[in-house]
């Protein structure tokens, strides 16, 4: 095994006093798009590495024969373009175990996968998983995209979000086994088998929210999940385009979101403001159901258009016999129901006339505009959840400036557009990447107060990015501040204006600040100019950030 690089760049936590490390896995000798195995390579590198550290990956393709552990307590990212394949068995390229934690950040895995396994905590932020036909590619076992182990992934305070789950026909999402603190959401759910996937054998879950993905071209199930829950949240979900055939008996298994949590155990669960729009019939029955319930289940606020039955409810516990007040009630009502060809459903069980129906059709006014924005990675602005919207967006800030949830489907990059003009008080103006040396790409992953980004603007002070928009676009998004690189020092602030106008003005901004958020009109703008200044107290440390800064 090979030592740390003495030259690897160091964060220092000040609080604990704690100096954290990146790692980059080219010093250990991983080397893309040469064909060659870089498993090795890459495991040395992470056992190298403490907690705190980070682990990362220049941009190419990386090989790995085999699994390798994701060690405890580190952050494992890639510039963007970082792809892990595993061509020859598609199982995982990592695996977490039970006890541990870890969070995966702007990969992309191609026949690979996260796996997890026992009490481990996970988070996934900007991943992308294609090519996954053996299973899930986060979380379950045998068989998934990401997670699981033996008994499979039992998530502790873990998040899915931002990330991809694509073009892998025979494949499943995400998959867990049962959990204590589980977010997924912003994610995209295309052209596989099933989205998500839990069966937690009988015992609880708790605390499970599935907000703001978006599912299309989906084979079986857009979400299964069976067991008990305790605080459970589906909401703002968005589904098109199921993948259905001619022959009935083929569609047997196309339930929609098929969410059996029951029994005594279940309490406060939430189905609210998804969009179902499953017109196509092939077999003339379409989608078999909307929604799969269980008990004590409150069902409202959705828009159902093109579907064979709304719902089907569970009232008892799979067990055996249970009292009426440890079953508890399921209430559907005051859903937007177009197009359904059996109708709103029915209950059934031992206290099958616990379930109430009310106030379900075509007339029924939402709370919400069916025709906004659809959701999924960089597009929270789809739905009503408080789930905070992490990275890439990153902190809400007390600034009256700023601005919190925004929406952004189809949003332009800036790094995706030429500048007009770039000029940088040290070194070259970084595209997706913070402020280095001299030299072009010699940054890190951009980072503020401890939340990565995938894309955005790293600069020095006295810096000028200018763009030629001619009236294209009507807002500007970024979060702005000092990258985590300076080490809590640093200084500077960050401009915007507008054909000469001054648009914002984010005031004296220092590496202990929270980032800002920039959101102004840029509606008949025809130059668009970013630009930071000294605070006057010189240039060391002055490492800023325009981080995923975006246009619409």
């Amino acid at each position: 095994m090979r030592n740390r690089p003495a030259d690897s760049p160091r964060l220092e936590n000040l609080e604990n006093r704690t100096l954290f490390s990146t790692l980059n896995v080219a010093d250990y000798g991983a080397v893309p798009n040469d064909g060659r195995d870089d498993a090795g390579a890459i495991d040395a590198a992470i056992r190298a590495a403490r907690k705190g550290d980070v682990v990362q990956f220049d941009k190419g393709q990386y090989d790995v024969s085999r699994t390798i552990d994701a060690g405890d307590g580190l952050t494992i990212t890639g510039v963007r373009g970082a792809t892990l394949v595993r061509s020859a068995d598609r199982a995982f390229a990592f695996n977490l175990s039970g006890g541990r934690s870890a969070t995966f950040t702007n990969l992309n895995f191609d026949g690979s996968g996260i796996g997890a396994a026992g009490k481990s905590a996970l988070d996934v932020d900007w991943c992308d998983f294609t090519n996954f036909a053996r299973g899930v590619d986060v979380g379950f076992g045998a068989g998934t995209a990401l997670g699981g182990h033996g008994s499979g992934w039992d998530p502790q305070d873990s998040h899915i979000t931002n990330s991809s789950f694509h073009d892998s026909p025979g494949g499943w999402g995400i998959g867990f086994f049962k959990g204590s603190g589980l977010t997924i959401a912003d994610n995209e759910f295309v052209n596989i088998l099933n989205g998500i996937k839990s069966n937690n054998g009988g015992d609880t879950a708790h605390d499970i929210t599935i907000t703001r993905n978006y599912f299309s071209g989906i084979r079986r199930m857009f979400a299964e999940l069976q067991g008990q829950v305790k605080n459970f949240e589906l909401s703002d979900n968005y589904v098109e385009n199921p993948v259905l055939s001619s022959n009935f008996n083929d569609n047997i298994h196309s339930l929609g979101f098929s969410v059996i949590y029951h029994g005594d155990e279940t309490r406060n669960a939430r189905i609210l403001r998804n969009t179902i729009k499953c017109p196509q019939r092939p077999d003339g029955t379409g989608v078999r159901l909307a929604f799969e319930l269980g008990n004590n289940f409150t069902v409202e606020d959705n828009y159902i258009d093109g579907i064979g039955t709304m719902t089907s409810v569970f009232m008892g516990d799979s067990s055996g016999p249970r009292s009426a007040d440890q079953i508890g009630h399921t209430v559907v009502r005051n859903n937007k129901m177009v197009n359904a060809r059996w109708g709103q459903g029915g209950s059934y069980g031992q206290y099958g006339g616990n379930a109430s129906y009310g106030n379900n059709n075509a007339s029924v006014q939402l709370s919400w505009d069916t025709n906004r924005h659809k959701p999924g990675p960089g597009r929270a602005g789809g739905g009503k959840s408080n789930v905070d919207k992490p990275n890439e967006q990153g902190r809400a800030s007390d600034d009256s400036q700023t601005s919190a949830d925004v929406d952004d489907f189809g949003a332009i990059y800036v790094t995706d557009l030429e500048p007009m003009r770039a000029t940088s008080g040290w070194g070259p103006v970084e595209k997706d990447h913070s402020n280095g040396g001299k030299g072009e790409g010699d940054g890190q992953v951009m980072a503020i107060d401890n939340k990565l980004y995938k894309r955005g603007l790293g600069v020095a002070i006295n810096s000028e990015v200018v763009y030629k928009l001619d009236g294209k676009y009507s807002t500007f998004f970024s979060d702005v501040g000092i990258d985590d690189a300076a080490h809590h020092k640093g200084s500077m602030t960050f401009v915007v204006y507008g054909d000469g106008k001054k648009l914002f003005d984010s005031g004296l901004m220092t590496g202990n600040d929270a980032a800002k958020k920039v959101q102004v009109d840029v509606n008949d703008v025809r130059v668009l100019k970013l630009v930071t200044t000294s605070a006057g107290d010189g240039g060391n440390s002055d490492l800023g950030d325009w981080a995923g800064a975006r246009l619409t």
